[in-house]
């Protein structure tokens, strides 16, 4: 990586310092000898930024390598001891809240349930709450917290922090959340869209860190995608780019929360398989975990239900890989968990419906860690901040 940037003084530095944070995250333990040939930064440069960065603890000194003729040299890494993240992620079911360190380790976590038509006021309350527990169950200080990072549905506007209209949560609009965070807790705070704070967890630690194009689907109640293209997220002309449930697969197609109808989510979203399992029958008064329970214990009406469901859910599949061409399609959301229920009638409609080219260079995966994916999303976008080379 011949990356060093020369120039302005000061911005030079700032940007040579991100570059060797880049470079100890990818390929630590790491020698400063290393970090000079993989940066093009001269030795006394690498070691000089090294100093200050062990100073401030980013980076630690984590044992020798092996000899290449000489003195063995002194590995360094991300230091994980001692700067935290703060996410905050937002759905139509719950709030969740976490402290992480700089590998995405969840040192304190707290959630709680939501209905859907919380006020706009209730939620932020709420977030607040969730924080100050959090500060209770930890004994972290303020200035060990980079920052907080939001993770939200709904189209927001990044550069103002603000969450201006979700369907998902039809009272969270026109929401300054990075402003009253700040105001609140004097921590700098940064806002994202939750699936494309996802795509950012999965670029940094999970499996986009290995490819750097790639497409995640959150998949739960509604449907989005972030789009990961060359290391970076697509985010389109307003930043709202991967609002894929809301493209059109069905002329006159049930109506979407959205208004609209024939949306792909009103057909393809974990509320759109309960919703058929209720047609098929009339008493089931449960969710969609209950849903895949009877299909365990081999319901008809369930199997049904999840193989509509997941033709649907197919189709837009298909699109993406025609559209994007990407290598790599990963699966988030409240559907991982049961993704195998649905993957063999998804994978049989892609073998179909796909061209054999496209479909034969891409790869459909649920994601490792569901459970704490999102709320390490929201991390990320801290993480992301600090630590990404801006030019």
């Amino acid at each position: 990586m011949k990356g060093a940037i020369r120039g302005n003084p000061e911005l030079t530095r700032k940007i040579n310092q991100r570059l060797v944070l880049n470079l100890v995250k990818k390929y630590g333990p790491i020698s400063r000898a290393e970090l000079s040939t993989k940066s093009g930064l001269s030795a006394p440069t690498v070691s000089s930024i090294v100093e200050q960065l062990v100073s401030e603890r980013f980076i630690a000194e984590v044992g020798l390598g092996s000899s290449q003729g000489g003195r063995r040299p002194v590995l360094l890494t991300l230091d994980d001891q001692y700067h935290c993240l703060l996410g905050v992620n937002i759905t139509p079911m719950k709030v969740s809240v976490a402290l992480t360190n700089l590998n995405f380790d969840i040192l304190a976590r707290h959630e709680s349930k939501i209905d859907v038509k919380i006020s706009k006021d209730q939620l932020i309350h709420l977030i607040h709450q969730e924080i100050q527990v959090l500060f209770e169950q930890s004994s972290v200080p303020k200035k060990r917290i980079l920052g907080i990072g939001v993770s939200s549905p709904g189209q927001i506007n990044q550069a103002e922090g603000k969450v201006n209209v979700s369907h998902s949560l039809p009272n969270w609009k026109n929401a300054p959340v990075v402003s009253l965070l700040e105001e609140r807790w004097g921590i700098p705070a940064s806002l994202e869209h939750n699936v494309k704070a996802m795509a950012l967890r999965e670029l940094w630690y999970g499996a986009g860190s290995l490819e750097r194009n790639f497409i995640i689907m959150k998949i739960g109640y509604g449907i989005g995608a972030g789009i990961v293209i060359n290391g970076q997220i697509f985010r389109g002309a307003t930043g709202n780019s991967g609002e894929l449930g809301h493209t059109k697969i069905q002329e006159h197609g049930p109506v979407c929360r959205c208004g609209s109808t024939g949306c792909y989510e009103s057909l393809a979203d974990l509320h759109s398989l309960e919703t058929r399992m209720k047609d098929r029958n009339p008493d089931f008064d449960g969710n969609y975990e209950d849903v895949f329970r009877l299909y365990e214990e081999g319901d008809d009406r369930a199997k049904d239900a999840i193989a509509d469901t997941a033709t649907y859910l197919a189709r837009g599949i298909v699109n993406l890989i025609h559209l994007f061409n990407l290598p790599l399609i990963l699966i988030g959301g409240e559907i991982v968990p049961y993704w195998n229920h649905m993957a063999p009638y998804v994978l049989k409609i892609l073998d179909r419906n796909t061209l054999n080219t496209l479909r034969e260079s891409v790869k459909v995966q649920p994601i490792h860690t569901e459970e704490d994916a999102e709320v390490q999303g929201a991390a990320a976008v801290v993480f992301d901040k600090e630590f990404r080379l801006s030019v």
